[in-house]
């Protein structure tokens, strides 16, 4: 069916702003791909878990039972992390791209959600509707997507989690949205509501943050229940409310069960949930209270943002500060209640942000770090309430001032934003930052100690032992610190391996990969030997045991390539004969299979020689 010209028009004009959004989204975070992986979770999750492989029988049992390496339950989110692994191995630059196709991707669903939050004043299909909600829902993304506090999710490879669990709670708010339009329009919406309830369940297998999304629902819903048209239909009961948003609130409640089972078991790496006689009732109240003030207000004004602030390690819950929070957090709550009739939307933008952001309250968690990346997903109604204030405007000068004005402080924010992914370029950026924004002596040191083990890891002779050594005997009853003493004490840093250039992690990569390789996972064990090798490129024996793994993958002319190097004499490798003739033997039978006998003659005459 051929469409009207309006709906024609309004239709690229959304194609448009589209484009120019994701262009404004790589444009920001194009030079991540060059970044590192940080010390900051990322050995943890990435690149030193051995379980991270391309997607086979053994991983996918793993991911479904896995719940110890993480204090949550993400199947789906290492099912992400292995798809990434398939595609580009342990290379950061695919890591980093990952993410940015992500976030671009969750600007769009943005950008398609916010226009549908928009009241239709206008004839429907017009050209003046169709053209100023693409353009309120293309500021309120913008606004989103390239504000400073996405940045730490974005440049960070384990932030993926985040960005992934985002992509699915916005298709399931999108899903809805949509079935609510067709309920509108008399056709059939089971599908749709269908599709919203898989998505909701997408989204907390893959990071547990989305628990508030039903209440979000629910709020559409009620508030929108005929896709933003008023008049055409009457509004949805409670009762029919809940039936809608009921499979939401039964999948949110069994995964918040397992995941507080999970937390509250964990044991080992994480520390344990704070008790109440340690932490009490009145301090938890302040401290959500604080977040909620503090979230908001960076959300304005994002100055002075660190991946860990250590202001709740230890604070007074009667200070002012914290009685300030909680008076402030109150009274916003008590103006959107008593505003709730001629400002109906600020009281649902409350009632919805504050929905979204209780999992980052930190409750069950002293002590705590506010961290960036948790305002992620909540950041989206912030970004809504700014689509919303602009669908408000209905003179054609007021639009243009305010949209705007809009424009320039996204460009500002932009700014912010280039400037905040320099913090995420490798660990010393990383935890210079840190230790650079540090309140308390302790946090400083810390992530002193973690420098210097990462430079240990790293093989960078820069007396590390020396510097663990000093921070550990200021903090003797810091067992942190303690523990990156021992791993430094045992850690195998002869004075060879340092004047090579080598790397204690790439042995230890290559120790992962040669299990690998034992297990028949060649392709995982040629990753990781890559990796170890962008780490300690004169790393002669990883060398021979990747032209060793690509000849059983069948790739022999890449394998003689890195067997040529790995023998050459600059490398210092030596091989007895009996390992020269076993790899001639390997290149000459793959050369074969390859349909190269030429190749294949000439390996087995050097296997004779």
């Amino acid at each position: 069916m051929k469409l009207k010209p309006s709906l024609q028009r309004g239709t690229w004009i959304s194609i448009g702003l589209c484009v120019v959004l994701v262009a404004a989204v790589l444009a920001l975070y194009a030079h991540t791909t060059g970044f590192r992986f940080v010390m900051f979770d990322d050995d943890n999750n990435i690149y030193l878990n051995p379980m991270i492989c391309a997607p086979d029988l053994r991983f996918l049992t793993w991911m479904v039972t896995e719940a110890s390496r993480m204090p949550r339950y993400l199947p789906l989110g290492w099912l992400g992390f292995s798809c990434v692994f398939a595609a580009g191995g342990l290379d950061p630059a695919w890591w980093h791209a990952a993410n940015i196709g992500l976030h671009a991707t969750n600007a769009v669903l943005a950008f398609a959600v916010f226009s549908r939050l928009l009241p239709r004043r206008a004839p429907a299909g017009s050209r003046a509707d169709s053209a100023w909600r693409a353009w309120c829902a293309a500021a309120g993304a913008a606004f989103w997507a390239l504000h400073p506090l996405r940045v730490e999710s974005v440049a960070w490879a384990s932030g993926q989690l985040y960005l992934h669990a985002t992509a699915w709670a916005l298709v399931s708010t999108l899903a809805f949205q949509i079935a609510l339009e067709r309920r509108r329009d008399g056709r059939p919406s089971f599908g749709s509501f269908l599709v919203s309830a898989l998505a909701c369940a997408a989204s907390l297998f893959t990071y547990p943050l989305a628990f508030g999304l039903p209440v979000v629902l629910a709020i559409i819903a009620l508030a929108m229940p005929n896709g933003g048209r008023s008049g055409e239909k009457p509004p949805l009961s409670r009762r029919r409310i809940f039936g809608l948003v009921a499979p939401h609130l039964v999948l949110a409640v069994a995964v918040l069960g397992m995941a507080l089972a999970v937390r509250i078991g964990q044991v080992g790496l994480w520390k344990p949930v704070a008790s109440t006689s340690s932490f009490g009732v009145g301090a938890r109240l302040a401290q959500a209270s604080y977040l909620v003030v503090r979230y908001l207000g960076l959300s304005v004004a994002p100055v002075g943002l660190t991946p860990a602030d250590d202001l709740l390690q230890s604070f007074d819950p009667a200070s002012a500060l914290f009685v300030g929070s909680v008076v402030l957090a109150l009274g916003l709550t008590a103006a959107a209640w008593f505003l709730r009739r001629r400002l109906p939307a600020l009281g649902w933008l409350w009632l919805a942000y504050l929905a979204l952001l209780t999992p980052f309250m930190g409750f069950l968690e002293h002590p705590y770090y506010p961290c960036d990346r948790y305002t992620y997903l909540p950041g989206l109604v912030l970004a809504a309430g700014v689509t919303l204030a602009l669908g408000t405007i209905a003179s054609s000068r007021g639009r243009v001032t305010a949209l705007g004005a809009t424009l320039v402080l996204v460009g500002v924010y932009s700014t912010l934003s280039y400037k905040q992914t320099a913090v995420w370029r490798d660990n010393h950026t990383l935890f210079g930052r840190i230790v650079q924004r540090a309140r308390t002596e302790r946090l400083r040191d810390y992530f002193e100690g973690r420098l210097a083990w990462s430079d240990a890891l790293l093989g960078n002779t820069n007396g590390y032992a020396a510097r663990i050594a000093r921070l550990a005997a200021a903090h003797p009853g810091d067992s942190d610190l303690a523990a990156i003493r021992r791993r430094v004490a045992t850690l195998d840093a002869t004075p060879a391996n340092a004047a090579e250039g080598l790397s204690p992690l790439a042995r230890e990569l290559q120790r992962m990969a040669l299990e690998d390789a034992k297990s028949g996972r060649l392709f995982d064990a040629e990753q990781r030997l890559r990796y170890a090798l962008s780490l300690s490129p004169t790393f002669s024996e990883a060398r021979y045991n990747l032209a060793v793994i690509l000849a059983q993958r069948g790739l022999p002319r890449d394998a003689v390539a890195q067997f040529l190097w790995a023998i050459a004499p600059r490398s210092g490798l030596v091989l007895a004969n009996a390992q020269k003739t076993r790899m001639f033997g390997i290149l000459a039978t793959a050369f074969e299979a390859a349909g190269e006998p030429r190749w294949a003659l000439a390996c087995q005459h050097a296997k004779v020689r």
